[in-house]
């Protein structure tokens, strides 16, 4: 069975959603906070995010504005790859006061979009459960 894990936010934006990390690596670049030497890091956890996998096609989020990224958590080596860059960035997040969580699963919702590290997937709504 696979499992999934998402590493978010720990606080809620102004919109109540919780941000996955890249988007929250983007406005840390974005906010000029950051230092010459974390910038050049930031940077290249960039680099390396590229590297390891595909960003998700606009669209999935466009059409499905609830989905949410999760990383596919198994013993590949590139999921354990994309992992390990997740906590470099998840450090570095923390050195400027933005915390973190994590969060897993085997069932993350309805699956939109799916690559061999990563789906995307709209959450489970009290109307999807049976009971």
């Amino acid at each position: 069975m696979q499992h999934f894990v998402r590493i978010q936010s720990a606080v809620p934006n102004l919109r109540g959603t919780h941000p996955g990390i890249f988007a929250m690596l983007r406005g840390l670049r974005l906010s000029g906070r950051l230092s010459d030497a974390d910038a050049e890091l930031a940077e290249g956890f960039v680099g390396r995010s590229y590297a390891l996998h595909d960003e998700p096609p606009a669209s999935v989020f466009e059409t499905e504005p609830r989905a949410l990224s999760w990383f596919i958590e198994d013993d590949g080596p590139a999921a354990a790859d994309l992992l390990d860059l997740a906590l470099d960035v998840t450090a570095l997040l923390e050195r400027y006061g933005i915390h973190t969580q994590d969060v897993r699963c085997a069932h993350p919702g309805r699956v939109t979009y799916q690559d061999a590290v990563q789906v995307v997937a709209v959450p489970w709504t009290a109307a999807d459960w049976p009971f």
